[in-house]
C-alpha cells in the first residue's frame, strides 16, 4: 500500500495512513497572514492538533471522518515510532555522523516538511516505550534498544529534532502529507517504506 500523495484529501490521508496501523490526528491550518483556522492563538499554524484525545485515541472510520469534515491538516501521533526532524544543514550533518558513529539507519519513508524533512521510523522490538522530545543528542541506540540520555549542557539544539511516542500514549506528533506548511508548500511523501 502507497502512502498519501498529491492530489488526496486529508481524510483520504488518514484512511491510508491508519490502514498501515499508524495513528493519524487532526492539525490546524494555517491562515494566510497568520494564524490558524482552529485555534484563537496558535504558535505553530499547521502543527497543532485540532481535536482532544488525539495522543490516546485509535480513530476509527466514523472518527476520522468527523475529525476531517471540516478544512484540517494532517498529522501522526508517534506511537511506538520515532521521527527525525531536519530542518537545517547542520541537521543533515548530525544525521551522517549518527549514520556512521551511533548506528546505521535502515531505508525508511521520507516526509519532506515546510523547511526539511522527517525520517520516520517503527521502533524496534524491546525499544524503549517511553516517549522522548528532544535531539539526537538525547536518543542512543544500544543493542537494538533506544536510550535517552542528555548531553553535558543539556543542550538539544544540534539542527536535528527528535519526536517519539510510546506504544500506549503519544507524547509527540508530526504533520505530515499532504498537509500545508505556514509558508504556502505542502508536505510531500517520498518514499512509502515504513517497515524498517
Amino acid at each position: 500500500m502507497t502512502l498519501p500523495g498529491e492530489g488526496v484529501t486529508p481524510l483520504e490521508a488518514a484512511r491510508s495512513y491508519r490502514a498501515r496501523g499508524l495513528y493519524p490526528i487532526p492539525l490546524c491550518v494555517p491562515r494566510e497572514g497568520g494564524g490558524c483556522n482552529a485555534h484563537e492563538t496558535c504558535s505553530k499554524p499547521g502543527k497543532v492538533p485540532a481535536a482532544k484525545g488525539w495522543n490516546t485515541d485509535e480513530p476509527d472510520d466514523a472518527q476520522l471522518r468527523a475529525w476531517f469534515a471540516q478544512p484540517r491538516n494532517i498529522g501522526l501521533a508517534l506511537r511506538g515510532m520515532v521521527a527525525f526532524d531536519l530542518d537545517s544543514a547542520d541537521g543533515e550533518r548530525e544525521l551522517e555522523r549518527a549514520a556512521d558513529v551511533l548506528w546505521p539507519l535502515p531505508p525508511t519513508w521520507e516526509n519532506t516538511s515546510g523547511r526539511g524533512r522527517h525520517l520516520i521510523y517503527r521502533f524496534p522490538d524491546g525499544a524503549d516505550d517511553t516517549g522522548t522530545k528532544g535531539s539526537l543528542a538525547s536518543l542512543t541506540l544500544r543493542d537494538g534498544v533506544f536510550v535517552t540520555t542528555k548531553n553535558a549542557e543539556g543542550d538539544t539544539s544540534t539542527g536535528l529534532d527528535l519526536r517519539a511516542g510510546s506504544r500506549r500514549r503519544s507524547s509527540g506528533q508530526i504533520a505530515v502529507a499532504p498537509s500545508l506548511h505556514a509558508n504556502g508548500r505542502h508536505y510531500v511523501t517520498r518514499d512509502n517504506d515504513l517497515d524498517a
